[in-house]
């Protein structure tokens, strides 16, 4: 076994003085792969913060259709009036 590693020995640092440390013939363009995880995570980041961004708006105006539809039902407003507020929220939601 000790004459396989010495065999071994000579062909393994050619291979590391030809190649580099990276064991290819791209190894000086290793700093690119933490550039692309911290592209992939900001991207991901930016996206999360969007969407949540926009997610109460969407909530709110359900919730204020939810409310004026309650009034309604409880008879607190009339017809053309519920008709009108709701017209006055779809267009507020649809605006944003």
């Amino acid at each position: 076994m000790f004459t396989t590693i010495t065999q071994a020995a000579p062909v393994l640092a050619e291979q590391v003085t030809r190649w580099g440390p990276g064991g290819g013939p791209l190894w000086g363009f290793g700093f690119l792969i933490p550039l692309l995880w911290i592209a992939l995570i900001v991207t991901f980041v930016l996206l999360f913060r969007r969407s949540m961004r926009r997610r109460p708006f969407v909530h709110a105006a359900a919730a204020g259709e939810q409310a004026l539809a309650t009034r309604f039902a409880n008879g607190d407003i009339d017809e053309t009036e519920y008709r009108s507020r709701l017209a006055v929220l779809r267009a507020e939601r649809d605006r944003r």
